[in-house]
């Protein structure tokens, strides 16, 4: 089996007052667009769903990591947490030449927190994947694959999160600025 995991954190200063935020945020379902390399697949309700990671490595291999999860907003802590999501059925594990489809644990955690007549956003992804070993790559050393791996999943990651605040800050942002931002703080 190859593990692909990955985390990131990142401090953001988001354009609007912490109600706001929280609301934007919360919206799951309208923010998948957002995070790169993840598409949704099924939304079960309003807070669950399946997404998939989807990505080409190395230039032949097709990766597709499923993930189940459910969106928990706690209000009195302004923390927004992404989950493993429990009791559905999982894909099969399914390695070829060059492909290979798994199920992965996604999670993230966004802390919400006023600055100014703005709110700081905290946020944590971390994504922990198992695929089974392509028969190309049977005759690799096990080390060498975790190495290039993990390598993958790290870069991948920061790509992940980078592009998730871009896209909803400029999804939001149009029109709003931060006046400590303004100030140049």
């Amino acid at each position: 089996m190859i593990r692909l995991v990955g985390s990131a954190k990142r401090s953001f200063l988001f354009p609007s007052d912490l109600h706001t935020a929280l609301h934007y945020f919360n919206d799951m379902g309208g923010l998948f667009q957002y995070l790169p390399y993840i598409t949704l697949v099924t939304t079960y309700t309003n807070n669950r769903f399946r997404v998939l990671y989807r990505s080409t490595e190395l230039g032949v291999y097709q990766i597709q990591l499923y993930s189940d999860i459910e969106v928990h907003l706690d209000a009195e802590t302004q923390t927004i947490d992404v989950r493993p999501l429990t009791g559905k059925s999982p894909v099969r594990p399914r390695a070829g030449l060059h492909s290979l489809r798994g199920m992965a644990l996604y999670r993230s955690t966004s802390r919400f927190k006023p600055e100014g007549d703005c709110t700081r956003v905290y946020y944590h992804l971390h994504l922990d994947g198992h695929l089974p070993t392509p028969k190309a790559l049977g005759l690799v050393p096990g080390h060498i694959t975790d190495h290039i791996a993990k390598s993958i999943a790290n870069r991948r990651i920061y790509e992940i999160a980078d592009g998730f605040i871009a896209g909803a800050l400029k999804d939001f942002a149009a029109g709003h600025e931060c006046a400590a931002a303004s100030e140049g703080i």
